[in-house]
């Protein structure tokens, strides 16, 4: 009998959608050896990621939203970061952002 090992990931969104963490679906990283960040529940999808991995999301999804190129893109994330939280930024669902210990969550 083999026992199948879930990601804090997985257990944290699997806590916030009060599931068992059988009920949901990774999607595989592009890469081997990348934990998954990416989760679906029936046809939710969920982003979960630690405090710095939001953060780098928020000014990847501002600077590719705003396709800024050259050196003002530093200054126009950081002004957008002000008047908009992470959970608007990242979760197009519903603009929330949930945090279960030490991860955070956005469906998206």
């Amino acid at each position: 009998m083999s026992t199948v090992t879930y990601s804090k990931r997985a257990l944290a969104l699997a806590k916030h959608l009060n599931l068992y963490v059988t009920n949901l679906t990774q999607v595989e990283p592009a890469h081997v050896g990348y934990d998954t960040k990416e989760f679906y529940y029936n046809y939710d999808r969920f982003l979960v990621l630690t405090d710095d991995e939001a953060d780098e999301e928020c000014k990847r999804y501002v600077k590719d939203t705003l396709s800024i190129t050259g050196n003002q893109h530093d200054a126009l994330i950081e002004e957008e970061l002000k008047y908009y939280s992470r959970g608007q930024i990242i979760s197009t669902y519903d603009c929330t952002e949930y945090q279960v210990d030490d991860y955070f969550i956005y469906q998206i």
